[in-house]
């Protein structure tokens, strides 16, 4: 009985820590894993008479609050996380274990401190390093959190924490928030606020703007970054809310600048396909554009005007490119040239394809092999088929347009393209055992092969 009375002691004691949410977190966690076993529990003191029932629903109550607090905690250390893992020393993180990595430097803490978001419950005795460390590490933490929602959601934020990485050798082996928070965090936070700053007043250089933005971006995507930029600022608290007024002004030059630089780089992309396609038409134009930003990358944004915009537009349709595209297709050009030199047109094509299914014999793998040529062929014939050494660039790209197209109705089309065009030599071979003879063309024999008869077409 007195052993009885003794661990009801302890466990009301117990239970009374989670009514003051100074229960801490290793325990609470435990609890959270358990949940099931600690309520059998509780059932079996009310049982002995030892709680009531009331008390019981009240202890399930506080309980359930605590839980919340504990869910809260380590979503903030689920958004640490990804701060972590720029360091590149713990790639080992994983959302199974990140509870147990960075959860464990607080496992003796108080939930309720943790989540006390007034700090009140700071005003602790200090008695000693131990404390004082606490408190700093708390007080990081807190810091941390705060802003920590604005850096997952914003590719800049998370460009300019890598970019001070790379610039500084964190000495952290394992997880030190203190160290974080010193060597990274407020280095990090200084060159946001610096970067907001000289973007608002136009004094940023295009040099330093192009480490931390999207080529791609628009207007509105850009606008919406200066928007979390200037909230995770201002919860740094070292910028004014002024700053605002020219977030649509500024992202606009920021966009017209982007915009001429990803025309700049689908005008050498363009060229880079006329040579390989051996195109002989003079596109001068379209040749200047290919250095167009150079012009303006030391200078400031505050020079991005109009006029910019127009010099952009006269590319035309450039900007549309999916430029991934036409690369894929600039790196597989020996197989373009390939099937240009060896088949007249699609009707050649699809007679090679019906010959070299017969002749594989339903094998598996290369029926699939013979398929993917077949379509990548078809696909992809605007640039394969009809282009000529006079071929302009209007004709040029408004064939790009169409492959383009026809990839964006089957995002599969360019990996085809790199599997099939990656062994010219297996298409050379496969040709050759077809057996035809130089006279007898592909569609020829593939009637051959059908009826055991020749169709002449006068």
């Amino acid at each position: 009985m007195a052993m009885l009375e003794d661990a009801s002691v302890h466990f009301l004691s117990f239970l009374e820590t989670i009514k003051l949410q100074s229960i801490n977190v290793g325990k609470l966690q435990h609890i959270a894993k358990n949940k099931g076993y600690f309520s059998d529990i509780i059932t079996h003191f009310i049982q002995l008479k030892c709680l009531s029932g009331n008390g019981s629903k009240e202890t399930l109550e506080e309980l359930d609050v605590c839980l919340k607090m504990l869910h809260w905690f380590f979503e903030q250390m689920r958004m640490l996380k990804i701060l972590y893992t720029f360091t590149g020393k713990f790639d080992e993180i994983n959302d199974e274990n990140i509870d147990e990595f960075i959860g464990k430097e607080f496992d003796g803490y108080e939930i309720g401190m943790i989540c006390c978001s007034t700090g009140e419950k700071l005003q602790l005795s200090i008695e000693s390093d131990a404390d004082i460390n606490n408190i700093v590490n708390f007080t990081h933490f807190e810091s941390l959190c705060k802003i920590c929602g604005s850096i997952e959601k914003s590719f800049v934020i998370t460009e300019v924490f890598k970019v001070v990485i790379k610039t500084k050798s964190l000495q952290m082996d394992e997880f030190d928030i203190s160290v974080f928070y010193e060597a990274l965090w407020l280095p990090a936070w200084d060159i946001c606020v610096l970067l907001l700053k000289n973007i608002s007043n136009e004094s940023i250089q295009i040099s330093v703007m192009c480490k931390y933005f999207e080529v791609t971006a628009n207007d509105g995507e850009i606008e919406n970054e200066l928007i979390l930029l200037n909230l995770g600022c201002e919860q740094y608290q070292k910028i004014q809310k002024a700053f605002k007024k020219s977030f649509k002004t500024s992202a606009h030059k920021i966009h017209l600048y982007f915009t001429l630089k990803l025309r700049s780089q689908a005008a050498i992309l363009i060229c880079d396909l006329k040579e390989k396609l051996s195109i002989k038409t003079n596109f001068e134009s379209i040749e200047r554009m290919k250095n167009a930003t150079d012009v303006y990358y030391d200078k400031k944004i505050s020079v991005m005007d109009d006029k910019v915009g127009d010099v952009a537009k006269n590319l035309g349709k450039l900007s549309s490119f999916n430029l991934d595209v036409i690369q894929v297709v600039i790196d597989n050009i020996a197989f373009i040239r390939w099937v240009k030199e060896n088949m007249i047109d699609l009707n050649e094509v699809k007679a090679f394809v019906d010959i070299s299914l017969t002749a594989c014999g339903g094998n598996p793998m290369e029926t699939d092999r013979i398929t993917c040529f077949s379509s990548v062929c078809t696909n992809f014939s605007p640039l394969i088929f009809g282009i000529v050494e006079n071929t302009s660039y209007e004709t040029l790209t408004a064939r790009c347009e169409q492959i383009i197209e026809n990839v964006g109705n089957n995002k599969e089309l360019t990996k085809l393209l790199k599997q099939v065009g990656k062994n010219v030599t297996f298409w050379e071979e496969m040709k050759r055992s077809h057996g035809a003879v130089e006279e007898t063309t592909l569609i020829e024999l593939d009637n051959l092969m059908k009826s055991g008869v020749f169709y002449f077409e006068g």
